[in-house]
């Protein structure tokens, strides 16, 4: 092999050492929670990578009301700390990496998360699964999401009324799919990834998507670009729904117990 090949190959390596460096050891740790410094570039980048080398990676968002709700629930920080990928999903981890002198420079959402692994799937032609929501509410997501990317390979679809869970691992088994996109709601969805995780080996990647079925059917909308673009998508919620005040009280109480802990 001539020696311009050899060093090839072995730029292509260390690149690979630095993703998977990049993906177990940058993570940083707030209130007990570890957090992913990952850009959605980075998460793609080290996706490719596992899944050429067949391992299964999960990806869960993490924001202050997730955090705050580990801080009480050991299963939760459990389910949390034990996925591939935690992405900052939440201004409030944003503001508690810089408070912290940390890494992480913008927020990854959930549901841009999901559309950017759709795009990938459908760049890299990986089957995708979709299971949660409402018969109508999935059904008109796929549609959507159809029609935005035509080449995508849709393996299957399951509403999330669905009870016998033997019969869907087997139809997901079955599908061919390498993604599935789990919308269940917090902690539902997580308990239920790790629950079938082994059963469903040939699935690479699993996302926990909350929502994000409502979103892209046209269910619900995002709000405006303004809000999204400040990070005060919180606060549109809130306007738009009073009664999520209670909720929204974990953002400064969050940023409270980081102020005055020693983590990072």
């Amino acid at each position: 092999m001539e020696p311009m090949q050899l060093n090839r190959i072995s730029d292509i390596l260390s690149k690979l050492k630095v993703i998977e460096l990049e993906t177990i050891l940058l993570k940083e740790t707030y209130l007990g929670v570890h957090v992913s410094p990952l850009t959605y570039e980075g998460i793609i980048n080290s996706l490719k990578n596992r899944i050429e080398k067949g391992e299964q990676s999960t990806i869960i968002a993490v924001n202050p009301e997730k955090v705050m709700t580990a801080q009480r629930d050991a299963e939760v920080k459990e389910l949390i700390n034990n996925s591939t990928f935690q992405i900052a999903d939440g201004v409030g981890i944003l503001l508690a990496s810089k408070l912290k002198g940390g890494n992480i420079t913008s927020r990854v959402t959930g549901v841009d998360m999901m559309a950017t692994l759709l795009q990938f799937a459908a760049t890299e032609g990986h089957p995708v699964y979709f299971y949660g929501a409402k018969e109508e509410v999935v059904k008109k997501a796929i549609a959507n999401i159809q029609n935005d990317l035509p080449s995508l390979k849709v393996a299957g679809y399951t509403n999330g009324y669905d009870r016998d869970e033997d019969a869907l691992i087997a139809r997901i088994q079955q599908s061919g799919a390498k993604l599935i996109f789990v919308a269940l709601g917090s902690p539902t969805q997580e308990l239920w990834i790790r629950r079938n995780l082994e059963k469903l080996r040939d699935v690479l990647v699993f996302q926990g998507v909350g929502g994000s079925f409502d979103v892209f059917s046209g269910t619900v909308k995002r709000a405006p670009a303004f809000f999204r673009k400040t990070g005060t998508e919180w606060l549109y919620r809130l306007l738009s729904d009073p009664k999520r005040f209670k909720r929204q009280l974990n953002l400064p109480r969050f940023l409270m117990k980081i102020l005055f802990s020693k983590d990072k």
